[in-house]
């Protein structure tokens, strides 16, 4: 090889090696604007997010995830194992009462993670209620992310909490109850108004309308044609979306009710209704 070509071989080998260095400079600087901008999604995200090795190890999480959990600096890190993080929660109360090393245990091994996704709700020694959702990831490791729904449970139990004082309130009375939406289909009723009518529970679930447990009073014979029962049943079938109405019913087995009906500020519609089958037959 001459001197020249020596000279053009070296010079080739170094454009070789600013090109290669450029290359890897650029993909290394795309490399970093994507971590940049992936970094910017998860911590704009509402909900903390924590992505965990095969090993069980953190390999990414956000802000939001730390704050959620009340973690203090210096507990949640890249690498970081995540049994680190959840034996802090078990000192700390969040698991409840019990040994902390079998509570982590039981957090870490008693759902299957790793083959199904999770959800579940976690409610914390400070009263905190944390959603926790999860996905396996291909390969191994596993995707969670956590929502604090503390002010979405507490309505939810306080929405309970008045359902079941009107469910009481309701059975207390001796009257028969029955309430039906703007489309007269039944929204709730007390066990007398299903005695009264002879109804199992299959007939007044699902929301059975007005008209179909009117029919069901003639059908079954629990009103008979032949006291006028039937009659006044298939007016108040007809009429039913009216309210206002105040009717005496005669039943099949001898019994009378007293019908009243009210329509609610929603358009829908209230019945009660009273055994009066004393006063009938006082004033026979």
């Amino acid at each position: 090889m001459t001197k020249a070509e020596l000279v053009e071989t070296l010079l080739s080998r170094d454009h070789m090696e600013e090109e290669v260095t450029s290359a890897r400079k650029h993909a290394e600087e795309a490399l970093a604007e994507k971590e940049a901008q992936l970094r910017i999604v998860l911590d704009n995200l509402p909900s903390g997010f924590r992505y965990v090795d095969k090993d069980r190890r953190v390999m990414l999480f956000n802000q939001q995830y730390s704050q959620i959990r009340g973690f203090p600096d210096g507990i949640v890190k890249i690498g970081g194992l995540a049994r680190d993080e959840n034996m802090f929660l078990a000192n700390r109360g969040d698991f409840g009462p019990g040994d902390p090393e079998d509570l982590v245990d039981n957090i870490m091994y008693g759902y299957a993670y790793e083959t199904e996704p999770q959800n579940y709700l976690r409610t914390t020694v400070t009263g905190q209620t944390v959603e926790v959702r999860s996905a396996p990831v291909d390969g191994g490791g596993i995707v969670l992310t956590y929502t604090d729904v503390t002010e979405r449970k507490r309505a939810e139990d306080e929405l309970a909490k008045q359902k079941a004082l009107l469910t009481d309130a309701i059975e207390c009375t001796s009257d028969g109850f029955s309430l039906y939406d703007a489309n007269h289909r039944l929204i709730v009723c007390n066990n007398t108004f299903k005695k009264m009518y002879r109804y199992s529970d299959d007939d007044v679930a699902g929301g059975a309308t007005a008209e179909q447990l009117l029919t069901l009073n003639i059908q079954r014979g629990v009103v008979a044609e032949e006291d006028g029962g039937a009659a006044i049943t298939r007016q108040r079938r007809e009429h039913f979306g009216r309210g206002g109405e105040i009717v005496d019913l005669p039943l099949s087995d001898g019994r009378w009710l007293q019908v009243h009906s009210r329509r609610t500020s929603d358009g829908g519609i209230v019945t009660l209704h009273s055994d009066i089958t004393d006063r009938k037959r006082a004033e026979e």
